[in-house]
């Protein structure tokens, strides 16, 4: 996975240029996540802003029911690593501080993680496979709403800065929807 997340950076601005961007916010449970996401052949890309909890236990922990590969753009978060083949929650294996640049994935049904930002919200980028069949410890109970224009231009903006490529305002206006 973390070849399919490098592959898919390299062509993210022509990507978004030529996709339909699909987002969603995320405030079932904390942390909460503003999501933008495209299509990526077999594959979906999502570019996130998570916002901090109070306290890392506050944050979801939970699995990742697709292979997944996941890089930190801006920011700095507490990851919490444990393993359980049920829906219990597992004892923490390790905790990591991660910042900047950093790319780890997760292809293990049953690995399980939280994440936490310190302080300020992380922007990360994410690429993921094809579901797997693994419940989910908590499904949501809500329909999620659109993020709006500028909550869109935020994390465009982030991405923008921290890639390089170079887009004005007015650009990254052009894209949101």
């Amino acid at each position: 996975m973390k070849d399919i997340l490098i592959q898919a950076e390299q062509q993210l601005p022509a990507l978004l240029k030529n996709s339909g961007l699909h987002s969603t916010y995320i405030d079932y449970h904390p942390p909460f996540v503003k999501r933008i996401w495209l299509q990526y052949g077999e594959y979906r890309i999502y570019m996130h802003r998570i916002e901090p909890c109070s306290s890392s236990p506050e944050a979801l922990y939970h699995p990742h029911p697709w292979h997944s590969a996941i890089r930190i753009v801006r920011g700095h978060y507490e990851m919490g690593v444990g393993h359980s083949a049920t829906n219990e929650l597992p004892p923490t294996d390790c905790k990591l501080l991660l910042g900047p640049g950093t790319l780890y994935e997760m292809t293990e049904p049953d690995g399980w993680h939280y994440v936490n930002p310190l302080d300020k919200p992380v922007y990360s980028l994410m690429v993921t496979g094809k579901r797997s069949e693994r419940p989910m410890p908590l499904e949501p109970k809500k329909e999620f709403r659109k993020l709006n224009r500028e909550e869109q231009a935020d994390i465009l903006r982030v991405f923008n800065t921290c890639y390089g490529w170079g887009w004005d305002d007015d650009f990254i206006a052009s894209l949101v929807n």
